[in-house]
C-alpha cells in the first residue's frame, strides 16, 4: 500500500510540474503578445503621424541680403526639416544660386528654399 501512496504522490507532483510549466508558458505568451502589440502599435502611430493629410512642398523665394548676412545665418533661418545639417543646406543654397564662394554682397538677392504645408484633398470635407 505504501507503493500506491508513493505513486499517487509522484503522479500529483508530475501534474503540479506540468501545471507550473503551462502557467509559465501562458504568462510568457501574454508578455510577448503585449510587447508585440505595443511595438506594432507604436509603429502604426508613427506612420500615421507622418501621414497627417498634409503635403509638404519645397517653395522658393528670393530675399534681400542684408549687411552682415552670411550663408550660414541665412541657412539657419530658412533650412527645411528634411536637411540633415546646416552645411548641407548651405551647399544647396550655393548650388541653386550658382555661387562659387561663401561671400555675399549686401543689396543683392539670394534664392532660398523653404517648406510649405498644404492640406491634402482628403482632409477637406
Amino acid at each position: 500500500m505504501n507503493s500506491t501512496a508513493n505513486r499517487i504522490k509522484n503522479t500529483a507532483s508530475i501534474k503540479q510540474q506540468k501545471l507550473r510549466k503551462q502557467l509559465a508558458l501562458f504568462i510568457l505568451t501574454v508578455v510577448v503578445l503585449f510587447i508585440s502589440c505595443a511595438f506594432f502599435g507604436n509603429i502604426l502611430t508613427s506612420a500615421k503621424d507622418k501621414n497627417d493629410n498634409s503635403l509638404k512642398e519645397d517653395c522658393y523665394t528670393s530675399i534681400a541680403i542684408q549687411h552682415g548676412d552670411t550663408l550660414w545665418s541665412i541657412a539657419e533661418t530658412y533650412m527645411p526639416e528634411d536637411y540633415s545639417s546646416v552645411q548641407d543646406y548651405v551647399k544647396h543654397l550655393k548650388k541653386i544660386n550658382n555661387l562659387k564662394s561663401d561671400d555675399l554682397q549686401a543689396g543683392k538677392y539670394l534664392i532660398v528654399t523653404y517648406e510649405h504645408n498644404f492640406k491634402s484633398a482628403k482632409s477637406t470635407p
